[in-house]
């Protein structure tokens, strides 16, 4: 099942909300916590497919700030009410009105806290237990990007022994168990009615469950890639390549993969057999030692940001510069120019490289003065802290740090009154105006973004995961609607 949250603050909110309900939902849930006042039979009317009455407690994240003998007394009213299903929580009041229940169904359930997450298998045997229960509901805060493997073994276990289980994890390290729920045999998975109206943390819409990542197909023989990083909510990967697939009709999908360190990640790379993904900040070096084979640009420039697994090898690709090169190298030649590069990380150490192979003199400039003093030695060129930067004029200044991404845009790496280039080149591409070439217009400097070097990257990435030339135009206008680039009577994609 889909389920279509609604958690709006007013009756006139839900109604609303009901004019919308997505075409492949098959219930819609009122979180009837957050509203003044409601009127649950109105509610059920006018729902044109099933309803399931929620009044999540503080506890569990709910968003009403009563008491809990006035909150039990409105959950009484909701049921009473006769909606499809009820939602009770595990080990509380709320089941003395288990008995109650009438012809509606209870999905009983817990949404344990960040760090508390315990013995997943204990709690679902506990639940189980309970008479009068149509469906479990177990949903912890993801502590790690392995909790999403603890969730499919529960889903396992309770397909073994026959149980209803809606199971995922909160979070945005638990992404990855939202959009596989269901093909790992989830009873259910939940969306938002609309962007801002999210009950939980990690929460999509109902719309890009249904239409970007297409949970409803996903099954065991859908190939999946996905995106390494951490944090990932700046990233449009996910919405370029599962356009990408949808537009070619291929049985993909491409997944966000949050994790703070590589380690993390390895079990649900081996676990889930990914066919190939993206890394990104800040994992493009630290990914190398795992990887069986890297290619020839890879192994030069110490940096990848693509694998692909072949048989059960895991092989790294750097898409990355070639990309940058071209989209440079279409505006200007870089030969005996004066290049000024913002941060030493993997991009920009793999960028410094290769401008130096092409002549340019570049000097690199890092928060880590030592870094970068490293990466300089090792290349041949010249480097300073990033303090430095603006005691010298220069040809072209490069932005390969993470300074003002999303949601950080009020930043910017250097401060503007040291801009002293011809050219402004940032590989930010979201925003995709960023202060610094903001800043650096007012100047008079020209600039680049970073979209065409984001969309360069990611066609070369998708002829690698894939084997099929890229749709271009498809990704450059998926990329461009999710920036709020559509055009007038465009329907802008979630």
């Amino acid at each position: 099942m889909l389920i279509q949250v609604i958690f709006e603050d007013s009756m006139e909110g839900a109604l609303a909300a009901l004019d919308s309900v997505h075409a492949d939902a098959d219930a819609v849930e009122f979180r009837l916590d957050r509203m003044g006042d409601f009127d649950p039979a109105l509610l059920i009317d006018r729902a044109p497919i099933p309803a399931i009455m929620t009044f999540r407690s503080r506890e569990s994240g709910g968003a009403f700030r009563g008491g809990r003998r006035q909150r039990f007394e409105q959950l009484r009213r909701a049921l009473q009410a006769g909606p499809a299903y009820v939602d009770l929580e595990f080990d509380t009041d709320d089941e003395r009105l288990i008995p109650a229940a009438g012809e509606s169904r209870v999905i009983l359930s817990t949404h344990p806290p960040e760090g508390q997450t315990g013995d997943l298998e204990d709690l679902f045997r506990r639940m189980a237990g309970r008479t009068g229960v149509e469906v479990l509901k177990i949903v912890p805060c993801a502590d790690s990007i392995t909790d999403n493997l603890r969730i499919r073994s529960l889903l396992a276990l309770a397909a073994r022994e026959g149980r209803s289980l809606a199971a995922f994890c909160m979070g945005g390290r638990g992404l990855v168990s939202r959009l596989l729920a269901l093909s790992w045999g989830s009873w259910a998975t939940y969306g938002a009615a609309r962007k801002g109206g999210e009950s939980a943390s990690g929460q999509l819409t109902v719309g890009e469950l249904a239409d970007l990542f297409r949970v409803k197909r996903v099954g065991r023989e859908t190939r999946l890639f996905g995106i390494l990083g951490f944090p990932l909510g700046h990233s449009l990967s996910p919405c370029i390549h599962n356009h990408a697939f949808r537009h070619l009709d291929l049985d993909a999908c491409y997944l966000p993969f949050e994790a703070e360190s590589i380690s993390e990640f390895l079990p649900v790379m081996e676990e889930l057999r990914l066919e190939g993904f993206s890394v990104t900040l800040p994992h493009k070096e630290a990914i190398i030692p795992h990887l069986d084979e890297v290619d020839e640009k890879s192994r030069e420039f110490g940096s990848v940001n693509t694998v692909i697994r072949r048989g059960n090898r895991h092989v790294g690709f750097n898409t990355d510069v070639s990309a940058a090169l071209r989209v440079l190298e279409r505006a200007l030649s870089v030969r005996d120019r004066r290049v000024a590069l913002l941060g030493a990380g993997g991009a920009g150490a793999a960028i410094a490289r290769a401008l130096h192979q092409r002549g340019a003199l570049v000097t690199i400039y890092n928060r880590s003065p030592d870094r970068a003093r490293r990466l300089s030695d090792a290349i041949g060129c010249r480097s300073g802290a990033l303090d430095d930067y603006g005691k010298e004029s220069c040809d072209i200044l490069i932005n390969a740090t993470s300074v003002g991404m999303y949601p950080d845009v009020g930043e910017i790496p250097v401060p503007a009154g040291t801009l002293r280039a011809e050219w402004v080149f940032d590989l930010v591409y979201n925003p995709p105006e960023t202060l610094l070439l903001r800043e650096a217009r007012k100047r008079s400097i020209r600039t680049l973004g970073g979209l065409e070097m984001f969309l360069e990257q990611a066609m070369e990435q998708f002829q690698l995961f894939t084997g099929k030339p890229p749709p271009g135009a498809v990704m450059r206008r998926a990329a461009e609607r999710a920036l709020g680039f559509a055009a007038p009577g465009e329907e802008r994609d979630a």
